[in-house]
């Protein structure tokens, strides 16, 4: 959690440093010294600090997080090739390999164009040094060449590894949900 505060959220960061100013500011209003004033002016100078500290530092959880959204534009544009760069070799999803997938995908977005992709709600997590899931929510207006467009939604659960200083998608899998008409990614690759 003190990584979060620290390298991926401004807002959790203010939370933090607000509080902590405020009792050094009484602090310093009651004791006025040299090390009180110096102690107040240093928090000061920590707020811009931080923040741009974040938009500098790029953690694994927001890499993964960039990685999904940039697949979901890759979706949308058609991109299957750009897809499979994002996919590990040993990848699979509902028992379709590497090529069998990406085939399929090609399919589906040749039948269909996937609109305004947004993924929500991310709850990522690194496993070990090299292995991270996120689990999150993927709603898109999806349009047929002859069917009127609906707005879809499911919950996915995504398995990376790490392979030379990039993540790698391994494993792709739909989560019921009470949102989504899908429970199974067969429904949406068949």
């Amino acid at each position: 959690m003190i990584f979060r505060i620290l390298f991926e959220s401004p807002f959790l960061w203010v939370i933090v440093w607000f509080p902590c100013q405020v009792v050094l500011l009484v602090i310093w209003s009651r004791r006025r010294t040299r090390v009180t004033a110096r102690a107040v002016w240093v928090w000061i100078a920590l707020l811009p600090v931080m923040l741009l500290l974040q938009k500098m530092v790029t953690t694994q959880r927001e890499a993964i997080m960039r990685l999904c959204r940039e697949m979901a534009a890759y979706a949308e544009k058609g991109d299957v090739p750009a897809i499979g760069r994002c996919l590990a070799p040993e990848f699979e999803a509902a028992d379709l390999d590497v090529d069998q997938f990406l085939e399929r995908l090609e399919n589906r977005l040749t039948q269909y164009s996937v609109e305004r992709p947004r993924l929500t709600g991310f709850d990522v997590s690194i496993d070990h040094a090299n292995r991270g899931t996120a689990v999150f929510m993927g709603s898109a207006f999806v349009r047929g060449a002859e069917t009127y467009g609906t707005q879809l939604t499911a919950r996915f659960r995504l398995i990376f590894r790490k392979s030379d200083d990039r993540w790698l998608l391994v494993e792709i899998e739909v989560l019921p949900s009470p949102l989504s008409p899908f429970d199974d990614l067969r429904q949406l690759v068949p």
